[in-house]
């Protein structure tokens, strides 16, 4: 709705594209997964996020993908291979000021001791909305 608006008020033409960009591949670690599956019957998802970490009822990997790629500012696809839900608890020094809390492990050890999974960068396809025109005055009404 937004789009049709903005394309008869402003002229607007724009289309997607997707490029690779430097990011992470979420992969089972050689240890084995160290999450506990959900119970069976947990079908609502549930998620706290602190600053130093957060805890998730019933996350399937995707959405675990999502959540650390906003933690850690880059793109994140999930290549574990696992379908089923987990509870997780995930500890790690804060990301601004890792110094701040030396006694928890970054982000990227935290998610290969406590999860038994690994960030492997990697190139990424991200989705970009390129603006090919738009004109500077609006239309009147």
């Amino acid at each position: 709705m937004l789009q049709n608006l903005l394309s008869q008020r402003l002229g607007l033409k724009a289309h997607h594209e997707s490029r690779l960009n430097p990011g992470f591949h979420l992969v089972a670690g050689k240890s084995g997964v160290k999450m506990q599956a959900a119970a069976s019957d947990a079908k609502r998802q549930g998620v706290s996020i602190f600053a130093t970490g957060f805890n998730a009822h019933a996350l399937d990997m995707r959405t675990l993908a999502s959540i650390l790629q906003t933690a850690i500012g880059q793109p994140v696809i999930d290549k574990t291979g696992l379908t089923g839900s987990y509870d997780i608890n995930l500890t790690y020094a804060p990301l601004n000021n890792p110094a701040a809390d030396s006694t928890r492990p970054d982000i990227f050890t935290a998610i290969q001791e406590q999860l038994g999974l690994k960030l492997v960068p990697a190139k990424v396809p991200v989705d970009y909305l390129v603006i090919d025109h738009v004109d500077r005055v609006p239309t009147e009404n």
